[in-house]
């Protein structure tokens, strides 16, 4: 079955692009409005669904590539009206836009692992992962002769991590 997609906007915006899904034969039931993953249970493999412009699925490029791989997964094709693009997962240009959106993400990648090289670098102070574990005797010992609040600043660890500390030093 054809569906198609309207973005909601103001009244004039919603009558055009109806009227265009209308001359593609889609009209009544078959008009879908809201977010496209709220509809993504309506449809069934083999549907094709129909958007005005590409960035009616959205206007950013990551959510473009989500959807359309929700799309693709359930086996709905897209098409596109203006520029016409028929995007199915077998034809020629739904394959171009799969080999985009495999170098999208590996271009993605590079670029945060050498940002990431970078900063290690330029900055001492930088590391991924956890932060550094605090030592609870030093936190003890701190903590003997400062307020509760003043160790957790000090440390820069929450006040609970500073009580537990303080807890699992008593039982030990």
């Amino acid at each position: 079955m054809k569906y198609g997609y309207v973005i909601s906007g103001d009244a004039t915006l919603v009558e055009q692009q109806k009227s265009v899904m209308r001359s593609y034969g889609i009209n009544g039931d078959a008009l879908i409005f809201g977010a496209v993953g709220q509809v993504l249970d309506k449809l069934e493999p083999n549907d094709v669904i129909y958007f005005s412009s590409l960035t009616d699925i959205s206007s950013k490029i990551r959510e473009i590539n989500e959807i359309v791989e929700q799309l693709w997964e359930k086996e709905i094709d897209i098409q596109i009206i203006s520029p016409e693009i028929r995007l199915s997962r077998i034809s020629e240009a739904g394959s171009l836009l799969k080999e985009l959106m495999i170098i999208s993400r590996s271009e993605t990648r590079e670029r945060l692992t050498a940002a990431r090289q970078n900063k290690k670098l330029t900055d001492p102070n930088f590391h991924t992962g956890p932060s550094p574990k605090r030592d609870v005797g030093q936190v003890v010992q701190y903590r003997k002769s400062h307020t509760t609040i003043d160790t957790a600043r000090h440390f820069e660890i929450s006040i609970s991590t500073v009580k537990r500390y303080l807890r699992n030093a008593k039982n030990n």
